[in-house]
């Protein structure tokens, strides 16, 4: 029987290089790889998807962002995830974009995002709740509220976007409460079910 230390080794052996995106306070992207010796080496530096740098005045706000302890990430979230027919999951940047939502058919916009206006009150019909993305923050008393939005723009055909500022975390949890009610399913089943469409909540 092999001891734990020949299992380590030819574990360790089986490891194949690879090259990690590392990214730095500032937003910047840089690739690494791990030299022999455990110490890591900079590849290169990843460029923006444009090929441009970020610029100035997004620069600024990462700088801004950065004092605070932020990470920034600077690429536009615009996935827009429908998690039960007509009611679709999504970031601020999705919210911005015009010609996405009316693609898509979208009615009435849930905004429950720190400091984002209503884009495009002319276009669409518009629940805004202004909460911080906290712990702290209580949700419970806007279910309610959100939910009977929810319910008057489907019962009049239409589509309802539910966004935050990253649609990971408040808006989904008033999307997700939303599915409990209606499909009388529990909360690890609703979650799990989302995560299909979008991982990231």
């Amino acid at each position: 029987m092999a001891s734990l230390q020949e299992k380590l080794l030819a574990m360790k052996n089986k490891l194949k290089p690879t090259e990690t995106i590392v990214m730095s306070e500032s937003g910047k992207e840089i690739v690494e790889k791990r030299n022999s010796d455990g110490t890591f080496e900079k590849v290169e530096d990843k460029p923006e998807e444009d090929g441009q740098d970020v610029s100035n005045r997004r620069r600024k706000k990462v700088e801004r962002l950065q004092r605070m302890g932020f990470v920034v990430d600077l690429k536009p979230d615009m996935q827009l995830a429908q998690l039960y027919p007509g009611v679709f999951l999504g970031s601020q940047d999705v919210a911005a974009e015009l010609n996405l939502l009316k693609a898509n058919k979208i009615t009435h916009i849930v905004n429950c995002a720190t400091g984002i206006q209503d884009h495009f009150p002319t276009h669409f019909q518009y629940l805004h709740i202004d909460m911080l993305d906290l712990p702290t923050t209580s949700m419970d008393e806007h279910l309610d509220t959100v939910h009977a939005f929810i319910d008057n723009c489907l019962g009049n055909n239409g589509k309802v976007l539910v966004h935050c500022n990253a649609g990971v975390s408040r808006a989904a949890t008033f999307v997700l409460s939303y599915i409990m009610k209606k499909t009388k399913s529990g909360f690890n089943a609703a979650l799990q079910n989302a995560r299909t469409i979008r991982p990231g909540i």
